[in-house]
């Protein structure tokens, strides 16, 4: 699929940008952050850290792309279709989204607590 193809190739060419941009970030701190952190860490620090924004970049951010214009898409064709489903609609998309939203809270309560 396009997204299958598209969002791992923008991924790949934003961590080869990302890359030397961290370095030289990290090479600009001050040098009482080196005092509080290990110097023998920080290639480990650099691949964790771009590796979390490679997951946010790549499958997540085409996921929730796909699904905004699935339910854009799908209240449209509710209305040219039926004005009598797009009122329905109306009236649920704010129930489902409160749902997701106390579902989102709870299991991101799960994770924090199995992390801990």
């Amino acid at each position: 699929t396009i997204q299958g193809f598209c969002f791992p190739w923008f991924v790949e060419k934003l961590m080869h940008r990302f890359r030397p941009l961290y370095f030289e970030a990290l090479l600009h701190r001050d040098i009482g952050w080196f005092d509080v952190h290990d110097a023998s860490a920080l290639p480990a620090e650099v691949g964790e850290d771009l590796d979390k924004w490679a997951e946010g970049f790549g499958n997540k951010l085409g996921v929730s792309i796909m699904s905004t214009s699935c339910v854009i898409f799908g209240y449209a064709l509710g209305l040219y279709l039926s004005w009598q489903v797009a009122l329905v609609m109306t009236v649920s998309l704010p129930i489902l989204a409160v749902g997701a939203m106390a579902m989102g809270q709870a299991m991101m309560e799960m994770v924090m607590e199995t992390q801990s």
